[in-house]
């Protein structure tokens, strides 16, 4: 063949191979955000929803805070590879992220990365851990953290170590304002209620039949329509209803049978107030857009349809202790309401709800009231 080379063959081979063995340099890690960083790794064995729930609600209290995530879960700031455990490594990704406090969860161990934050006086906490199963050269440093909570006594590592079980899953529910919330309690005192969630177009109709179905039963029952419907207000006017946008508790009239809203717009506000919930989205729709969790934390009896696309995992615990309720058209719908507007009926699921969500709520509060105390004193 012309042109054809052995020896420059072997050579480009020999070279290629070469490449292939030097090491490529790693992609570097996005920046440092201003302002104090907390670092939590989502180790193997565990859910990251337990310590991702934490963290919303430190925000919350904290909104300066930013996040960096390693692991197995991911955080709408920031998510990293986690730094391999040599001191090398663990210098540099220490160097870079600089974190105020770093929290760790699950399996992983990483003894020469937290020997290297302890040495530069980083709080560091555990939670959803079992040391118990790890080797002691693996969670020695463990007796310096600020506080280790476990599934499981560990003698090993001191006083430190509390027996908390896992941290609640439970998602945060929206918050509210106090003051529209007890005004707009005020105006509704004497009214049922009840809480279509995040309905969209498809489903306008459905909800709206089953209002008209459960008012014949209590006349002054009021549905609050959370809903993506553009053309709401002329299905509304249309139907001949009497409602309002929920701008403020003055605009809701004695005669006012539907508050209509946009999805998240209060919806903190009316999980609240509404005794019933029915999770838009689960009949007609692609899913519901709200955990089922979430009413059922704050004491709402819940109704959904067979759809609850990525929701349904969350189903699970309510559904073992028969809190919710399912349903499939608009009479069903209807009919479900009717049944919780009897408040002994209502208050029977919505304690069976509360039941299967507190668990772990312990846990999770005391993490909290213990990275609040450590932030309260690490300047803003």
């Amino acid at each position: 063949m012309a042109g054809f080379s052995l020896t420059l063959l072997r050579h480009r081979l020999a070279a290629a191979r070469d490449l292939a063995r030097r090491p490529r340099p790693a992609m570097a890690p996005p920046g440092r955000p201003e302002g104090r960083l907390i670092w939590a790794h989502f180790g193997t064995g565990v859910s990251s929803a337990g310590v991702r729930f934490v963290l919303e609600r430190l925000r919350r209290t904290h909104p300066d805070l930013r996040f960096v995530t390693t692991g197995q879960g991911g955080h709408p700031d920031l998510t990293a590879a986690p730094p391999p455990d040599a001191t090398a490594a663990a210098r540099a990704f220490l160097d870079h992220w600089s974190p105020n406090l770093a929290i760790f969860s699950g399996g992983d161990t990483f003894p020469a990365v937290w020997s290297e934050a302890l040495s530069r006086g980083i709080p560091l906490f555990a939670a959803d851990v079992d040391p118990a199963r790890q080797a002691s050269a693996l969670v020695q440093e463990m007796s310096r953290f600020d506080a280790v909570l476990s599934r499981a006594p560990d003698p090993r590592i001191g006083p430190t170590l509390e027996v908390v079980g896992p941290l609640s899953k439970t998602p945060v529910p929206p918050s509210t304002n106090a003051t529209e919330m007890e005004a707009m309690s005020e105006r509704l005192a004497t009214r049922p209620v009840w809480f279509a969630a995040d309905a969209g177009p498809e489903e306008t109709a459905l909800v709206l039949a089953a209002h008209r179905r459960a008012s014949r039963m209590a006349h002054r029952l009021v549905l609050v329509l959370s809903t993506s419907d553009p053309k709401i207000d002329t299905r509304l006017d249309a139907d001949g209803w009497q409602w309002c946008w929920c701008e403020n508790a003055n605009q809701i009239q004695a005669d006012t049978q539907v508050v209509a809203s946009r999805p998240g717009r209060r919806t903190g506000l009316w999980l609240r107030l509404s005794p019933i919930t029915y999770l838009g989205g689960s009949i007609l729709g692609q899913g519901a857009g709200m955990s089922p969790q979430v009413p059922a934390s704050l004491g709402s009896a819940v109704i959904h349809g067979p759809r609850l696309g990525a929701q349904a995992a969350d189903l699970e615990p309510l559904r073992d202790v028969s809190a919710t309720w399912t349903v499939r058209d608009a009479d069903a719908l209807g009919e479900a309401v009717e049944k919780f507007l009897n408040p002994a009926e209502a208050a029977k699921r919505a304690a069976r709800g509360w039941q299967a969500t507190s668990a772990g709520a312990e846990a999770s509060a005391y993490l909290v009231e213990l990275l609040d105390d450590t932030l309260a004193g690490i300047p803003a």
